[in-house]
C-alpha cells in the first residue's frame, strides 16, 4: 500500500450511452441523463477476462471554472455489481475516467483511451462544447493524471473536435481550432499543410488581434517556418508589448535559461509581474515552485522557510519535500546520508502538510489516496528516524502503517520487524516474523533477520532450519493445492504456438528449464502495467539459458496475421524484447483454465506448475528458487 512521491489532485465521473468499452468492459450510469451538481451512481462492468482485485477505485478528471481536478472514488461490489457514486459541480460538462487498484495500478483504461462521460441539463441535453472540452482534457490532463495512451488519443480527439464543429461550425472561431488543425497535421502530415498555411496566413493578416497572431505563431512553429514565426512575433510584441505573445515568449525563454539562480528566478518573477501586471496565484506558483526545486537541488535549506508560506498548494510542496528527504537518506536501512537531519526536517514537514489536508477534507471526500500518501511519507520519515537511532519514534510511525495494512506489504514488514526488534525486543520481533511467514509473507531480508534473532536468543540453528523448511513446505503444499484445484493436476499442459516471427515454440522443447508463462492481451491495462517489471525479470536472467519467459497473447478475436502485426507493433513501440506467442484459437488459455488476465504461471524443470499468480515479489522468489533447484 506504500507509494512513493505522490502528489494528490482532485477530480470525478462518467456517462450512460457514451460508455466506451475496453474490449468488453464498460461503465454505465444508472441515470439515462446524469446531471452535474447531483449525486450520480455508476456501474463498472469489467470484461469477464479481466482480473479484478478486492479493492478498486474510479480515478476521474474533470474541469470546472477553468480549473482541472483529479479525484478517486471507491468502487464497491454490491449484489454482484461494481458500483460507485460521485458528484461534480453544476457547471461540469464532461469527465474522463479509469479504474485502478489501491496502489493506483491500472485495472481498466478503455485500452489506453479512458472512459468519457458527459453531463446533461434538466432537459436531457448536453452542450456541444462538451466535445471540445473532452478533447482538450485528453490533450494533457487526462494523459498526465490517468496515464492514457497519447498516440491513441489523437484520433479520438480529432473525432471529438469534428463532431463539435459539425454540430456548431461557429466553434471553429475559438482558439482551440488551431490545436485541432495541428493534431490533424500530425495524423495526415503534408496533406494538411496547405490548410494549415492558409489558416496561418489568414490569422497573421488580422489587424490588432493578438489571439489570432498567437494561432499563426503556433502553426509556423509546427511547420518549422522560423522566419514567418519571428515576423509575426515581432509584430505582435511591437503592437502589444505586454500582450499574450510577449508573455508566452517571456516564459519560454525563462524555462530555457541554464544554471538559473534564486536571485535570477525572483528577478524574472518581479519583471514578469511588473511588466504584465499579472499577480495571479498561478503565476506566483509557477515561479515559487521553480525556486523551491532550485533550493532543494542546491541544498540551500535555510532559504526554504521563506517560501513555504507563499505556496498555497501544500500537497505539491509536501511531494517535493518527501522526494528530497528520501534521496537524502539514501532510501536504505542502516544508511547514513550526508544530510540526515535535513532529511528528517523535510520529511516531517511533508507529513504535516498531508495531515493538515486530511483534517480539512469535506465529509463526502474520499480519503483513500490521501491516507496512502500520508503512509508513504510516514514510511520515509520512519526510515530516517531509524537511521538516526530514534528507534522508538521510528517504530511508532511504522507500527501505525503496519496496523492499517489489510494485506501486508513485504517492504513494510521488513522495516517494521527491524524497528520492532530494537524497540520491543527479540521475542516480539520473532513472533511477528513467524506469524507472517506462516501467513505466506516471505523475503530474504526477513529470513535473515529471523535467523539472526534465533542466534541471539540461543535457539539452535536447526530450529530455524525446521521453521524455514516448514514454511517452505506450507507454501509448496498451498501452491500445489491451489494449482490442482485450478488445473486438476500440477502437470503443465503441453502446447505448440507460433511466435510473432512465425516460428513454432513448444513447451516440451523447454524441458529441464524454468518456464514463465504470462497470459496477456494488447487491450489489457493491468497486463501492460506489469510489463516493465517483467522486463526487469527478463534482464535479470538474460545470461541464464535455464530460465525462459513466454508471453502468450490471448482473447484478441483477430486473425493470426492481425495478431502478429498488433503484438509486434506493441513490443517495438515499448522497447520490450519479449518472446510473444499467439494463441489465435484460445486453446492454450483454455487448457490452462485461465479465467482472467494478467495470469502468470511458473513451470519447473520437470514440467510441473509450481506457481500461479501476479505478485511481483512472489514471482521473483519462485523463479530464483526453481532456477537453483537441481533435478
Amino acid at each position: 500500500m506504500i507509494m512513493k512521491f505522490i502528489v494528490i489532485f482532485f477530480f470525478a465521473f462518467i456517462r450512460p450511452d457514451f460508455a466506451f468499452t475496453q474490449n468488453r468492459g464498460k461503465i454505465i450510469s444508472k441515470k439515462l441523463f446524469p446531471i452535474a451538481g447531483e449525486t450520480n451512481i455508476y456501474i463498472f462492468q469489467p470484461s469477464k477476462y479481466l482480473a479484478i482485485p478486492k479493492k478498486i477505485f474510479a480515478s476521474v478528471v474533470y474541469q470546472n471554472n477553468d480549473k482541472y481536478y483529479y479525484k478517486s472514488f471507491l468502487i464497491k461490489k454490491i449484489k454482484g455489481d461494481y458500483t460507485f457514486s460521485l458528484r461534480v459541480p453544476d457547471s461540469t460538462e464532461v469527465m474522463i475516467l479509469t479504474v485502478v487498484n489501491e496502489k493506483n495500478k491500472l485495472i481498466d483504461d478503455n485500452n489506453g483511451l479512458g472512459f468519457i462521460s458527459y453531463f446533461y441539463n434538466r432537459n436531457g441535453k448536453k452542450s456541444v462544447s462538451s466535445y471540445i472540452q473532452a478533447a482538450y482534457m485528453l490533450s494533457y490532463y487526462a494523459p498526465r493524471f490517468l496515464g492514457l495512451d497519447w498516440e491513441k488519443l489523437k484520433g479520438v480527439m480529432i473525432k471529438l473536435y469534428e463532431t463539435a464543429y459539425r454540430l456548431s461550425p461557429i466553434l471553429k472561431k475559438e482558439s482551440i481550432y488551431t490545436y485541432y488543425l495541428m493534431l490533424l497535421y500530425e495524423q495526415k502530415k503534408e496533406s494538411v499543410r496547405p490548410q494549415l498555411l492558409a489558416y496561418a496566413k489568414q490569422m497573421s493578416s488580422s489587424k490588432f488581434n493578438q489571439n489570432k497572431w498567437m494561432k499563426a505563431i503556433k502553426i509556423y512553429h509546427l511547420l518549422n517556418m522560423d522566419e514567418q514565426q519571428k515576423e509575426v512575433e515581432d509584430r505582435a510584441i511591437r503592437t502589444y508589448p505586454d500582450g499574450l505573445v510577449a508573455k508566452n515568449k517571456f516564459l519560454t525563454e525563462f524555462y530555457k535559461k541554464p544554471g538559473i539562480s534564486e536571485q535570477a528566478i525572483l528577478a524574472d518573477m518581479h519583471e514578469y509581474i511588473t511588466r504584465f501586471k499579472d499577480t495571479s496565484a498561478q503565476t506566483k506558483y509557477t515561479f515559487y515552485v521553480t525556486v523551491i526545486e532550485y533550493l532543494l537541488n542546491k541544498n540551500y535549506w535555510d532559504r526554504l522557510s521563506f517560501y513555504e508560506p507563499l505556496m498555497n498548494d501544500k500537497l505539491t510542496l509536501a511531494s517535493l519535500y518527501n522526494k528530497s528527504a528520501w534521496a537524502l537518506c539514501g532510501g536504505q536501512l542502516n544508511q547514513q546520508g550526508e544530510q540526515m537531519y535535513i532529511a528528517k526536517l523535510l520529511a516531517k514537514k511533508s507529513l504535516n502538510y498531508v495531515a493538515d489536508t486530511l483534517k480539512k477534507l469535506a465529509p463526502d471526500d474520499n480519503t483513500e489516496y490521501l491516507q496512502d500518501t500520508y503512509n508513504s511519507y510516514a514510511d520515509t520519515y520512519a526510515l530516517i528516524l531509524y537511521n538516526l537511532g530514534k528507534y522508538d519514534s521510528a517504530f511508532y510511525y511504522q507500527n501505525n502503517i503496519y496496523k492499517q495494512e489489510k494485506e501486508v506489504d513485504v517492504g513494510v514488514l521488513e522495516r517494521y520487524s527491524l524497528y520492532a526488534e530494537k524497540v520491543k525486543g527479540l521475542k516480539f520481533a520473532k513472533q511477528v516474523i513467524e506469524k507472517e511467514l506462516l501467513n505466506g509473507i516471505n523475503s530474504p531480508a526477513i529470513l535473515n533477520q529471523l535467523k539472526s534473532i534465533y542466534k541471539k536468543m540461543g535457539i539452535p540453528e536447526n530450529e530455524f532450519d525446521k521453521l524455514s523448511e516448514k514454511t517452505a513446505m506450507q507454501r509448496r503444499l498451498k501452491a500445489a493445492e491451489l494449482i490442482k484445484s485450478h488445473l486438476g493436476t500440477t502437470k503443465a499442459p503441453d502446447f505448440i504456438l507460433k511466435n510473432i516471427q512465425g516460428k513454432n515454440v513448444s513447451l516440451s522443447s523447454l524441458r529441464h528449464k524454468v518456464v514463465v508463462l504470462d497470459f496477456w492481451a494488447t487491450w489489457c491495462g493491468p497486463c501492460r502495467a506489469s510489463f516493465p517489471d517483467m522486463q526487469q525479470e527478463i534482464n535479470k536472467y538474460s545470461k541464464d539459458s535455464t530460465v525462459v519467459f513466454l508471453f502468450i497473447d490471448v482473447w484478441e478475436n483477430k486473425s493470426l496475421e492481425e495478431m502478429q502485426e498488433t503484438a509486434a507493433k506493441f513490443i517495438k513501440d515499448n522497447n520490450y524484447n519479449f518472446n510473444i506467442l499467439l494463441d489465435v484459437n484460445n486453446k492454450v488459455v483454455n487448457d490452462y483454465k485461465v479465467e482472467s488476465i494478467p495470469a502468470k504461471f511458473v513451470i519447473d524443470k520437470k514440467g510441473n506448475v509450481v506457481f500461479i499468480g501476479n505478485e511481483k515479489r512472489d514471482l521473483g522468489l519462485i523463479i530464483e528458487n526453481e532456477r537453483t533447484n537441481q533435478l
